[in-house]
């Protein structure tokens, strides 16, 4: 007889613009230092020939969206919202668990104020992580990096 072990993270994409690198490769350092497995998913401003980038995700991986102004007024971002929310759908109609695999991730406020989408709303209910404030106050960043751990556990 064998024992199933749980899941402990659920393993995730973070995904972002150039202009947030920095903010991504320190959010990745954290989260691969927590035993989370991550990958980093830098978007340019065009794909080419405008086919999305193919990843192998699993519905249990997390697609972190590193909410900026630069990667809400991107051309990938409505692609990748639609792609997020058409694998939730799936996953909803096989066993009816509520999934959420997009996560954003507040960098600038421009998700909460300037940003115009039929998604807003449904996004910012699901802002993980508020790293507004991190580049001035590193506290915020730890904080919120815990946060987002916890968002990370399945729950039983």
């Amino acid at each position: 007889h064998f024992e199933q072990t749980a899941l402990e993270f659920f393993s995730c994409f973070i995904c972002y613009s150039p202009e947030d690198a920095a903010f991504a490769e320190r959010l990745y350092a954290a989260l691969q230092a927590r035993g989370i497995r991550c990958w980093l998913d830098e978007k340019q401003t065009q794909h080419a020939a405008g086919t999305p980038i193919k990843r192998g995700m699993k519905i249990l991986d997390k697609v972190l969206l590193c909410a900026s102004q630069y990667s809400l007024q991107s051309d990938w971002v409505d692609l990748e919202i639609e792609r997020a929310f058409d694998n939730e759908d799936r996953e909803f109609k096989r066993d009816t668990n509520v999934i959420h695999s997009l996560l954003p991730l507040n960098l600038d406020q421009h998700l909460f104020n300037d940003w115009e989408h039929q998604q807003k709303e449904t996004l910012c209910n699901r802002v993980a992580a508020d790293f507004q404030e991190n580049e001035s106050d590193p506290a915020v960043f730890d904080r919120e990096v815990e946060r987002l751990i916890g968002v990370l556990q399945p729950t039983p």
